[in-house]
């Protein structure tokens, strides 16, 4: 049987302790600081010319005229949060229709533009809001600053580009994966462009404007349409919204009614100009 500490005995074995344990905390912080830590990927000056892979990238854009999916969305915002069954169709350059159902099967939102005019149509709120589409439809519905154009392409994993940038191309060093680099001087806009594999597969993409990030996209799961890969499974992130879109199905370049991107309000729902 241990004798009885007194009362001062356990005060200096406490203060004692004290230091013991705060060099076994710090100790257990650093290895796991230095042990879970990630060494920073390196890059290099790609083999190729930029304007190889930038060419890669506007054919493939050239080639998408259309789409057709069905599939799941879910949208988390600083003011707005849904989720359901979502129908896609658009058309290049900016026609769209989106519908979102529950998944009870209860209309959520609808969606439409022409490429002139838009309306959002929230059906809970028995309300529609319209607008020219030159303001940007999906601007407006998701709050990520793209022209529709450019967030058609997006929600397709088709990857925007534009004529008047200065291209820079990388590779990590160890994996030999491609950084893309597209700068815009006069918008103070930079878009850089993850690819991997000889098929140049986009996997991402980061816009940042003036060095603040604007947006990021992630792609994966790809599916094979007419010998160009799109992604099943698309995050789109921006300063307070974020979109994950799972989709089941997919149709690309099919003739469409340009009549489908006009949306028809039941009576009675107030429309507010946008």
């Amino acid at each position: 049987m241990e004798p009885e500490l007194s009362p001062q005995q356990s005060n200096d074995k406490v203060i004692v302790s004290l230091p013991i344990r705060s060099l076994l905390l710090y100790s257990f912080l650093v290895v796991l600081l230095f042990g879970c830590a990630r060494e920073l990927p390196t890059f290099e000056p790609a083999d190729m010319p930029a304007s190889v892979v930038v060419e890669h990238l506007e054919k493939r854009k050239e080639e998408f005229r259309s789409f057709r999916a069905v599939g799941s969305i879910q949208l988390q915002g600083e003011k707005q949060r849904w989720s359901g069954r979502a129908f896609f169709l658009s058309q290049l350059p900016g026609s769209l229709r989106l519908e979102i159902l529950s998944f009870f099967g209860q209309p959520v939102l609808y969606a439409a533009s022409d490429g002139y005019e838009f309306m959002i149509w929230e059906p809970g709120h028995n309300r529609a809001f319209q607008g020219l589409a030159a303001q940007g439809t999906l601007a407006r519905l998701i709050k990520f600053p793209l022209h529709d154009q450019e967030a058609l392409l997006v929600l397709a994993g088709v990857v925007p580009t534009w004529q008047q940038a200065e291209k820079k191309l990388f590779k990590l060093r160890d994996n030999g994966k491609m950084l893309l680099q597209l700068e815009d001087g006069s918008s103070q806009l930079t878009q850089r462009v993850w690819l991997e594999g000889e098929s140049l597969i986009a996997t991402r993409i980061e816009r940042r404007r003036g060095g603040d990030l604007e947006l990021e996209a992630d792609f994966s799961d790809f599916l094979d349409i007419e010998g160009w890969l799109y992604p099943k499974h698309i995050v789109i992130k921006g300063a307070k919204t974020r979109v994950s879109i799972h989709y089941e199905q997919i149709t690309i370049n099919e003739s469409l009614d340009h009549k489908v991107f006009q949306l028809d309000l039941p009576e009675g729902v107030e429309i507010i100009p946008w």
